[in-house]
């Protein structure tokens, strides 16, 4: 599969995590295969089984936040060494400070509409017995295999201290990089609230 892609593709992408997201044109990558197509398994806490210099984009989207710090640093560490020089980086995540917003700012119109709709989502709150964001803030900081949610801080701090360079924000389904647009999964949950939960870095070898 890998040989296959790099003989086929001009321009090499690399997603990380991908899930049921699978990317056309990109080499969609898992540590668990998801039918029904094909999956490149890869193990982001181990060494990526790929040549320095090898792809010219790497992503990730709502991955990096179930994997612990030091593994996410791994992740980063293996995605700069396997991006080509100039090659970008793009990874979105939740925020930690999407959570402080829903404390800090309850009555915030996209607030409210996010609370009532986790409050009542079936399997996403099953502990709330009302709507109230300190019962979003402990579920989302531990369902679905979160183990660690960054801020933009911290994430930037691991880009740069990884040598990449050039950090930028932006939202989902955008870039200044026509590559790197309309990448993300919002379909499950609406573009609003994955914009909400989110925030998207990019960052060039």
């Amino acid at each position: 599969m890998l040989e296959q892609y790099l003989n086929s593709h001009p321009i090499k992408k690399l997603q990380l995590g991908c899930g049921p997201n699978k990317l056309a044109g990109w080499l969609n990558s898992d540590v668990h295969h998801h039918p029904p197509h094909e999956t490149f398994i890869l193990d982001v806490s181990k060494p990526f089984p790929f040549a320095d210099g090898t792809f010219d984009y790497v992503y990730s989207e709502h991955m990096i936040e179930h994997i612990p710090y030091d593994v996410g640093q791994n992740m980063i560490r293996e995605s700069y060494r396997v991006l080509k020089p100039g090659g970008k980086i793009r990874i979105t995540t939740p925020s930690i400070d999407f959570l402080i917003g829903l404390c800090v700012d309850p009555e915030n119109e996209l607030h409210k509409r996010y609370l009532e709709w986790a409050h009542k989502e079936p399997g996403l709150m099953p502990h709330s017995p009302y709507v109230d964001p300190i019962f979003v803030f402990n579920n989302f900081v531990r369902a679905w295999g979160h183990i660690f949610i960054y801020n933009k801080t911290s994430l930037s701090h691991s880009l740069t201290s990884t040598r990449f360079h050039t950090v930028t924000e932006h939202k989902i389904c955008e870039s200044d990089d026509p590559e790197l647009r309309d990448l993300e999964n919002y379909i499950r949950m609406g573009k609003d609230f994955l914009q909400l939960e989110s925030m998207t870095l990019e960052a060039f070898k």
